[in-house]
């Protein structure tokens, strides 16, 4: 799975920028850039990412666009702003609201274990009570 940090810094070679290039377009600051490129700062604000995504085209890519020498993608999941899902290029969908639910719970979670309680709790809150 590919990391921001890599995301960030293979679209930022690949445009041709340096950091502080990329920076200025963006209106963030260089160690901005630096620390999510060196994977320091792991979630980035919602506006950075913003702004980072319109100057290197991630706001426009799907899944016919590839990374670097690594295959195209053919499933995005976009959880800033509304959840979507995009699958060959087309819109999924998804379901009810529990679905959208344990879906944007696993998507925040990646690469981590989800508890079963966790689930629950995103289904049924405090209607539910596990042994």
């Amino acid at each position: 799975m590919e990391h921001l940090s890599d995301v960030l810094r293979l679209r930022r070679e690949k445009a041709g920028l340096t950091q502080q290039e990329l920076a200025g377009q963006a209106g963030v600051s260089v160690a901005v850039i630096r620390d999510v490129e060196q994977g320091r700062t792991r979630r980035p604000r919602a506006q950075t990412v913003r702004r980072l995504s319109d100057v290197l085209g991630l706001a426009a890519t799907g899944p016919d666009d590839s990374h670097g020498d690594q295959e195209p993608s053919t499933v995005w999941l976009r959880i800033l702003g509304s959840l979507e899902v995009r699958a060959h290029g087309s819109v999924v969908p998804l379901g009810g609201e529990r679905q959208r639910s344990i879906l944007g719970l696993l998507a925040l979670s990646a690469n981590q274990v989800v508890l079963m309680e966790s689930i629950a709790d995103t289904l049924w809150g405090d209607a539910v009570s596990l042994p």
